[in-house]
């Protein structure tokens, strides 16, 4: 069995998943170079956002809060909500659009 990790935060000790580049909704196919190697956390932060421009925000997101991203469980139910507020909070910020009130 190859080494895993997980594709866009690095993890290796966490639930498996795999993400397609380019979302089945959107017809994406099921073949291998579609497909990458995700945490399950990250799988749900990216969603169906296009992969080749989450990749680049994903990066600059760690950079600011990679060790509180690092130290939630992907596991744990209550994680991933939590970071994927996180991250849609950091993009509205980063597109000057964040919600007042």
């Amino acid at each position: 069995m190859s080494e895993y990790a997980c594709h866009c935060c690095g993890r290796a000790d966490r639930l498996r998943t795999r993400d397609h580049k380019l979302p089945r909704r959107y017809g994406g196919a099921r073949k291998a170079s579609n497909i990458v190697r995700c945490c399950a956390m990250c799988n749900r932060i990216k969603d169906t956002r296009e992969y080749k421009v989450f990749v680049i925000l994903f990066k600059q997101f760690l950079e600011e809060h990679g060790d509180e991203y690092r130290a939630a469980n992907p596991d744990d139910g209550k994680a991933t909500p939590k970071m994927r507020r996180k991250f849609e909070r950091w993009l509205e910020k980063l597109r000057g659009t964040q919600r007042h009130g």
